[in-house]
């Protein structure tokens, strides 16, 4: 982290400070009643386990993530800024997985969103899979964008993708 409370890596404009924003909700005493985790303490990076996970970090998951675009409803979002998983990089990744509408995804036109006449992202959709891109925002998109970011949820659970006319 630089002194400025900043990482680039997750989103490379001006400060922020998620983790200790997020840490603090986790801790609170309503919160850890609704997710039923008892009195244990959140912590936004745990050592223990980052070591479990070590050893997964860079296997791919493009086939499991196919099998959930053949039998479920998904959302993938991704903020343009993101400088830890590019969306150059989702893109290539998204371009060779081995899903059964592989061949109209990588046909699909990427469509402009915008609510009250600004530029919030752009979106796709094949099937039951929706991906959305929004702009300014990085790896945490729900905290660079928290309202844009609930509307796409909204939507998403609604009408299955972006609606650029709602």
């Amino acid at each position: 982290m630089q002194a400025t409370d900043h990482n680039p890596v997750y989103n490379h404009r001006g400060p922020k400070k998620f983790p200790e924003f997020i840490q603090n909700i986790m801790n609170l005493e309503k919160v850890k009643k609704i997710l039923h985790v008892g009195n244990g303490s959140f912590r936004f990076i745990s050592d223990n386990l980052t070591s479990k996970l070590r050893e997964d970090i860079l296997l791919s998951s493009k086939s499991k993530l196919a099998v959930l675009l053949d039998n479920n409803k998904v959302l993938l979002f991704e903020g343009d800024l993101d400088a830890r998983v590019p969306t150059v990089s989702v893109k290539g990744a998204l371009l060779t997985m081995p899903w059964s509408l592989q061949e109209a995804y990588n046909n699909s036109k990427r469509t402009s969103w915008c609510q009250e006449g600004e530029q919030t992202g752009y979106f796709s959709r094949t099937g039951n899979f929706c991906r959305v891109i929004l702009r300014n925002a990085g790896h945490h998109v729900p905290h660079d964008q928290p309202d844009i970011s609930l509307t796409m949820m909204e939507h998403f659970v609604h009408i299955g993708c972006i609606d650029s006319y709602i």
